[in-house]
């Protein structure tokens, strides 16, 4: 089992979110708005899944032929 320190977070807080991907937190509210990127409500904080936040950067990756 993993220790205290090395576990990763499940969710994130929307202004982490934009830290750890490079997107603004407006975007971020139009990906939700748009149903491109689901939340976690509880209580009155709004969170992102980590596993949701990485599925979005794999959806909108760009591959290059050479």
């Amino acid at each position: 089992m993993a220790r205290d320190s090395e576990m990763k977070p499940l969710a994130h807080q929307l202004s982490r979110a934009a830290q750890i991907t490079g997107i603004s937190t407006s975007l971020l509210y139009e990906l939700i708005k748009h149903g491109e990127l689901a939340v976690v409500k509880i209580g009155r904080r709004t969170l992102i899944a980590d596993d949701d936040l990485r599925a979005l950067i794999d959806r909108h990756r760009v591959v290059r032929e050479a």
